[in-house]
């Protein structure tokens, strides 16, 4: 059997990290861990996508609707970068940036929801 992946690793310890961040009360070394591991869950969203794309090449739906969302993923690991090396500094703006990338992540992707729209709109017959 092989050896779990890194991402695998960081997805398991989310809840250790987050435990240990709410009793902490934001102390700048769990809050730089909470981010170090949210960072390494973003480059698994990018590794997943580049290979759900090898999978599966000739899907122009799925290209079209991983590759519209490269940006968010950058600018999340920009910040996740970011509010790591605040978190020493100002652990309560580490956390503001943390949640900002969770609400980036909860509104919808407007390019995604035309895609998926668009695929399940019914077909009028032809008279």
């Amino acid at each position: 059997m092989g050896q779990p992946a890194p991402a695998v690793l960081a997805v398991a310890g989310t809840a250790h990290t987050t435990d240990w961040l709410g009793a902490s009360g934001s102390a700048p070394l769990p809050t730089a861990a909470f981010g170090a591991i949210y960072f390494v869950d973003a480059i698994a969203i990018v590794l997943l996508s580049r290979v759900l794309l090898t999978c599966d090449p000739t899907n122009e739906t799925l290209s079209a609707a991983v590759n519209g969302n490269a940006t968010k993923g950058i600018v999340s690991q920009l910040l996740y970068v970011l509010a790591m090396g605040l978190a020493f500094v100002r652990p309560w703006i580490a956390d503001l940036i943390y949640a900002f990338v969770a609400v980036l992540w909860v509104v919808p992707d407007p390019r995604i929801e035309r895609l998926v729209s668009a695929r399940e709109a019914p077909t009028a017959p032809n008279p």
